[in-house]
């Protein structure tokens, strides 16, 4: 039985010192448990600056999501839509994301006393069509959408834009470390990538599997290019033992793989790297196995290092998460008792004189245009004072009893938005806008301060009534 430095004490006390050992133990391990806690709690606690931060990234993604849906569904003649021509390849889809993602930012970001944040995008759709177009051209697709189709979709979208709101919240506590089994998870102690947030541990692994999947087969391709002595290319061997074919599609020795990159398009981006001799090796394994051999002999693959011009193939591959992988978005109004205006918007418009000078000035024009901006954003508010919350009472009514919403109110005012470009009437001497704000976040400043308010039913009518048709914008 060895004995411990404990034991070995001069002091004759070797009995009762060598129970220290254990003690010692648990106080280290106890110890280090505490400075582990801690460090996790400080990985974890983010500062106000972080949150913010990382509420807006959400937003802008979330406003992302939003323009993919929109511009998925824009018409390409014959019945069929973007969605039709993103059907033909992954890598198509991609690039389709990749246009989406060239929107502008307009406007600045609102934040709101819950920590909602708010990100306006424009996708400009006529450069959204000239990009289709060398996406169609490039593509090479026969039959499926026409050039002819892209082409009119093009001259159509000239002009005009896709507006969408993103929408984004700080993380909880519980979610800095991300969702229950995305890559990474708790131990890598990170926020899921952005853009990534909506999408299920299902959805994170199949897009593993598809970019994979899609970078095999574009290293099995450009195999098949690699030249054998008398037989030609490997695209030969490959079309005669469709055996072989599937398995170079599949991982072999020698084969390197990168991390996977999650990207903001919700795209899974993965590398896979083989030397030539490593891909040689596989294929004299996969020949070896075959029952009844193709009329290629086995020296040819023996041939294929010594007649490649380089020394190793290096492919990408892509993956999308399925449209089945992603959860409910947080912000979608769901309560049975939402008002009819949450899903709704108003639109007004604003008037402003211009200055009797014959001659005027593109800033007089300008210093009209906002004051006719003023004037539109003054009408919205004075049409949201007589909304009607469920239960019968109006907007205005209920603000009173809750100065601590004014701010959001504010904040919520300025997203309105800029219908078209300003009228400019000379000859009246008039600046005419029209403006629009979408009343889904009216709602969602109210809800939560509904249920403390006990709300009387008007006289007469039954509560939850919606409010009046002539009322409504």
């Amino acid at each position: 039985m060895q004995s411990s430095i404990w034991d070995a004490e001069p002091d004759g006390c070797g009995r009762r010192v060598s129970r220290l050992p254990h003690l010692w133990i648990i106080l280290v391990g106890a110890a280090l448990a505490l400075l582990l806690a801690q460090t996790v709690l400080a990985a974890r606690t983010l500062s106000a600056e972080q949150r913010a931060k990382l509420a807006e990234r959400a937003a802008v993604a979330d406003a992302y999501r939003q323009l993919r849906a929109k511009t998925a569904t824009l018409p390409l003649g014959e019945g069929r839509t973007v969605s039709g021509l993103a059907a033909v390849s992954a890598p198509v889809a991609i690039e389709i994301r990749k246009l989406v993602a060239q929107a502008d930012r307009v406007g600045r970001v609102r934040r709101y006393g819950n920590g909602d944040t708010e990100v306006d995008l424009r996708l400009s759709l006529g450069a959204f069509a000239e990009g289709l177009a060398r996406l169609h051209r490039a593509a090479q697709t026969t039959g499926i959408i026409k050039a002819a189709d892209v082409d009119a979709f093009g001259k159509q979208a000239k002009g005009r834009a896709i507006l969408v709101t993103g929408h984004g919240r700080p993380p909880s506590e519980d979610e800095l470390a991300g969702p229950p089994g995305w890559p990474g998870g708790e131990e890598a102690g990170d926020l899921p990538p952005a853009g990534w947030a909506n999408v299920t541990p299902e959805g994170y692994k199949a897009a593993q599997r598809a970019a994979r999947l899609d970078a095999l087969d574009r290293l099995a391709r450009q195999a098949g290019d690699l030249k054998m002595e008398r037989s030609g290319t490997v695209a030969a061997l490959l079309a005669g033992a469709p055996a072989i074919a599937q398995g170079l599609r599949q991982p072999f020795a020698g084969l390197r793989v990168t991390e996977d990159e999650f990207l903001p398009e919700q795209v899974c981006r993965i590398y896979v790297e083989a030397d030539v001799t490593a891909i040689v090796a596989r294929l004299q394994v996969l020949y070896a196995g075959l029952a009844t051999k193709p009329g290629i002999p086995e020296s040819d693959i023996k041939s294929i290092a010594r007649l490649a011009t380089v020394r190793r193939l290096r492919a990408v591959g892509y993956g999308l998460p399925p449209a089945s992988a992603f959860r409910k978005d947080p912000y979608a109004v769901v309560e049975v008792d939402e008002p009819a205006w949450a899903k709704e918007s108003i639109r007004a418009n604003g008037q402003a004189a211009l200055p009797r000078d014959p001659s005027v000035t593109n800033r007089a024009i300008e210093i009209a245009s906002q004051d006719a901006r003023i004037a539109a954003r003054l009408q919205i508010a004075e049409r949201i004072d007589v909304l009607k919350l469920p239960g019968g009472i109006g907007v205005a009514t209920f603000l009173d009893g809750h100065e601590d919403l004014a701010d959001d109110i504010l904040t919520f005012l300025s997203a309105a938005r800029l219908v078209g470009s300003p009228k400019v009437d000379r000859a009246n001497r008039r600046v005419t806008v029209t403006m629009e704000l979408p009343l889904r976040r009216l709602w969602l400043i109210l809800r939560d301060a509904i249920p403390a308010v006990e709300v009387p039913p008007p006289s007469g009518k039954v509560p939850g009534t919606k409010p009046a048709k002539d009322r409504m914008p």
